[in-house]
């Protein structure tokens, strides 16, 4: 979904803590959906070049884990089919209705996360990229450099989000392989 703020437009990359940021816009910042908040939820907005963007990236691994998990449970919506894959290179290349053979694609296909998040991140020139893991500090810089109303956002109570739960001994291997093959991605928006 894409939320028109102020000075800046906020651009839901999917499973990368757009439905806690959509909140946080629209509940302290005043923010208003462009299109409808479910069914244009991914939309890119057109001819907005000039605006400021912004979204949210999430480490490789843990975005293939919960895209997995999101498109393997039933929706509440009109659309709501378990296994709603949707047509992009990453679920057309790597769908799967098993767990490990889904992550294992997603491991032997280096830079297909990265690919995934280029789709809303270059195609806009004016953009700021956040990262989940770091959502509460991330978001007040970005609000604070695009001069937006900050109305009493706690933002240390957003720093438990996007840490997963990966005590399964298969999730160790896949971060590690995953990552490995997002190596860009994550030098791009990882390192410091």
């Amino acid at each position: 979904m894409a939320i028109k703020l102020r000075n800046s437009i906020f651009l839901h990359i999917p499973k990368t803590g757009g439905k806690t940021v959509s909140d946080i816009l629209i509940n302290h910042c005043r923010g208003k959906y462009i299109g409808h908040y479910i069914y244009d939820a991914h939309n890119i907005p057109e001819r907005m070049d000039e605006a400021n963007y912004f979204c949210f990236v999430r480490r490789p691994a843990h975005f293939a884990h919960s895209l997995w998990y999101h498109r393997s449970r039933k929706k509440d919506n009109k659309f709501g089919q378990r296994w709603n894959w949707q047509p992009n290179e990453l679920e057309n290349v790597c769908q799967d209705s098993n767990y490990v053979k889904f992550m294992g694609k997603v491991a032997n296909n280096p830079g297909i996360v990265l690919r995934y998040y280029n789709h809303y991140i270059l195609s806009k020139k004016n953009m700021l990229v956040g990262r989940l893991e770091f959502l509460g500090a991330d978001l007040f810089k970005i609000l604070y450099t695009y001069g937006e109303s900050i109305n009493n956002i706690n933002f240390t109570d957003l720093s438990h989000l996007g840490k997963g739960n990966f005590n399964h001994p298969v999730h160790k291997k896949w971060i590690k392989q995953i990552e490995r093959g997002e190596r860009e991605l994550i030098e791009k928006y990882y390192s410091c």
